[in-house]
């Protein structure tokens, strides 16, 4: 990627080079250098024996005078985080930044100047194209090119988008309707699907196909030939776990993009993710069209209600609001109330990894194609004396290897 500054209401792209030795700060803020504020300890996380467990690295820029908090997204290809750095208010433009995985080095990509927050970032297989939602005046999605950040297309929503993602460079992307885009071909846009409500979606990893979930059924596209090839019915377990789901209010604090399911890494299952539990279903069983009521292999609890070793505070119950497999057996966890748990899907049994903070919680979870770094964004909110709110936000790399030999047995 080059580097760029990015005006995207202007229309107008200025070099870097062509700043001179101003900070890109200063380019559009006017000469003044962030200052920081005193540190707190906010974003932490908490072993068995009372000490803090530490990241492997940790980047909070939400303590300096103007904060800035981080969305981010893997670049597998590349083995390294696109991470954008937006701010609470719209004077400031959105920081691209390109963190590599390697030898943990970043560098500044482009500034994004948009009207709000940027809520969802995506890229194509080759990584040469870069879609990203944001609102601006209403729900859009800009692609780009990513070395240039040359516009593209620009694909309008009326609803919040909810989704977005790349098959075969042709982007699909969700709010209450499933729209498909071409940014190489510059055709039309062309809705294939509608729905009142949508809690959910999950991108086989294998073959062409989308899973819809609604809180009394879900639907499967054909990405390929772009048409519905099935709708069925949710058993009432499972619509109970949807109404939960629903009426969660696991983003009351910060925006996240969390997906209540996921595939194994070789697709054969579907893992839906409930109150303190977590569904397990045969996918072929799902896609078979006379199976209009699939029922789960197995239910699994991610707690098991107590710490082991003789702990004495309870694992509370809540919402699984994100999950990511490992490998073929092992599935990470995140709930609502930001506990990090490792599911062994063959055994069923858990492994708990992260205990947070008072007031933190994890937003997503994206592991690095060579599964040897697990990435997050955690953040902290509290009442200070004067009752002000305040909020860190910080993006959390860990070793994966080191975070579950640390793991208490559940």
């Amino acid at each position: 990627m080059n580097d760029l500054a990015v005006n995207a209401a202007e229309g107008t792209f200025c070099p870097v080079s062509d700043i001179g030795s101003q900070s890109v700060y200063e380019y559009f803020a006017g000469n003044k250098p962030p200052k920081t504020k005193i540190k707190t300890n906010g974003v932490c996380f908490i072993a068995q024996n009372g000490e803090l467990q530490r990241p492997y690295r940790m980047f909070n820029r939400s303590l300096e005078e103007n904060p800035r908090y981080p969305y981010f997204r893997m670049m597998s290809r590349s083995n390294s985080l696109l991470t954008a750095w937006h701010s609470q208010s719209d004077k400031e433009p959105t920081e691209f930044e390109l963190l590599s995985l390697n030898d943990m080095s970043h560098e500044n990509i482009a500034w994004l100047r948009a009207a709000g927050e940027l809520t969802h970032l995506a890229v194509n297989k080759s990584e040469k194209l870069l879609a990203m939602a944001y609102h601006d005046y209403g729900w859009r999605i800009d692609v780009r090119r990513s070395d240039n950040f040359q516009l593209r297309e620009v694909v309008h929503h009326t609803e919040p988008i909810i989704g977005l993602f790349f098959h075969n460079d042709v982007l699909f992307s969700l709010s209450s309707k499933l729209v498909v885009s071409y940014p190489e071909d510059r055709l039309e846009n062309s809705l294939i699907a509608s729905s009142k409500k949508i809690l959910g979606w999950v991108q086989h990893p294998t073959a062409p196909y989308l899973l819809v979930i609604e809180p009394e059924r879900y639907w499967i596209v054909d990405l390929n030939k772009l048409r519905v090839v099935k709708k069925a019915e949710w058993t009432e377990q499972i619509k109970w776990f949807n109404i939960l789901q629903k009426y969660s209010n696991r983003n009351l604090e910060l925006y996240s993009n969390n997906s209540i399911a996921t595939f194994s890494k070789d697709g054969n299952r579907l893992f839906l993710g409930g109150y303190g539990k977590l569904a397990m279903f045969a996918w072929h069983d799902m896609l078979r069209p006379r199976c209009m009521q699939p029922k789960p292999d197995s239910v699994i609890n991610i707690h098991s209600g107590n710490y082991p070793a003789g702990g004495q505070k309870k694992v509370p119950d809540a919402h699984i609001i994100d999950m990511i497999p490992i490998n073929r057996d092992r599935l990470l966890c995140v709930s609502a109330d930001g506990y990090l748990s490792m599911i062994n899907t063959r055994t069923r049994e858990g492994c708990l990894l992260l205990i947070p903070g008072s007031g933190v919680r994890i937003n997503s979870l994206q592991l690095c194609a060579k599964g040897k770094n697990l990435a997050m964004t955690g953040y902290y909110y509290d009442l200070d004396d004067c009752g002000i709110y305040k909020m860190e936000s910080v993006l959390l790399i860990w070793k994966l290897s080191r975070l579950l030999n640390k793991g208490i047995k559940m």
